[in-house]
């Protein structure tokens, strides 16, 4: 539909055959002499790019694209990608409903995310960065490049790796800003809010006096929805501030 899904269907057949096979152990940085597949061991399925070992997508995510993948190719029967996860979190993330809600937490307004993805299913279809709609991290994509005409220097998989998959290139800290990517490390509770099992980020609408941040997001609270809170994230990851 939008031009993702052949992509979706070649990288969750490789992605697929590896973690059903097995692939051979790999460290970030570290030579490597073939185009094959490998396994760090924790979260990331590596590639071997340019003779050394890299990132090349998360596990949880992976298991998005194969789940979508069948989807769109006819290989299952219909379903989504959060079929099998618990506590209701999506494998790109998201907060559990019922953490506790802010004091002056802001009505939800200005949801402008296209209608082509929130106006289908949750994670039915893959956006424009590779990430399934209706999710956080989409959302937060997708909010970069049209308001900060920031595009992300990789796709960073689920929500609660974002801070050490982007720390190479961008600042990390806890000092926040408009227009930088509020972010929860799985299960973290901060500001109110608790991550889920793969973590939680959202796009800073505005910094108040007291250090609190407004964050706008969706999937907050495993909905696919789109909502504005005040709150404190556990750290700012800085793409491009406003």
């Amino acid at each position: 539909m939008l031009g993702r899904r052949p992509l979706a269907v070649v990288v969750a057949l490789v992605v697929g055959l590896t973690l059903l096979s097995g692939c051979q152990p790999g460290k970030v940085g570290a030579r490597c002499r073939t185009a094959d597949f490998g396994d760090d061991g924790g979260h990331w399925v590596l590639q071997c790019r340019k003779g050394r070992w890299a990132r090349m997508i998360t596990k949880q995510h992976a298991v998005a694209f194969i789940l979508s993948a069948q989807q769109s190719s006819g290989l299952a029967a219909a379903g989504n990608p959060t079929a099998g996860t618990s506590s209701g979190v999506t494998p790109s993330g998201g907060v559990p409903a019922g953490s506790p809600a802010p004091i002056d937490a802001t009505p939800p307004s200005g949801d402008d995310y296209p209608a082509a993805w929130r106006d289908a299913p949750i994670s039915s279809v893959f956006d424009s960065w590779g990430y399934p709609n209706r999710q956080c991290t989409s959302f937060v994509a997708w909010r970069l490049s049209t308001r900060n005409g920031a595009r992300l220097a990789i796709t960073a998989g689920d929500a609660g790796t974002w801070d050490e998959a982007l720390a190479p290139y961008y600042r990390v800290d806890a000092v926040p800003a408009v227009g930088a990517v509020a972010h929860w490390n799985p299960n973290e509770s901060s500001g109110g809010l608790t991550a889920g099992p793969v973590g939680h980020v959202g796009w800073v609408q505005a910094v108040h006096p007291d250090g609190s941040v407004t964050v706008e997001q969706y999937n907050l609270g495993s909905d696919g929805r789109y909502v504005q809170y005040r709150t404190r994230a556990g750290r700012y990851i800085h793409v491009r501030d406003l």
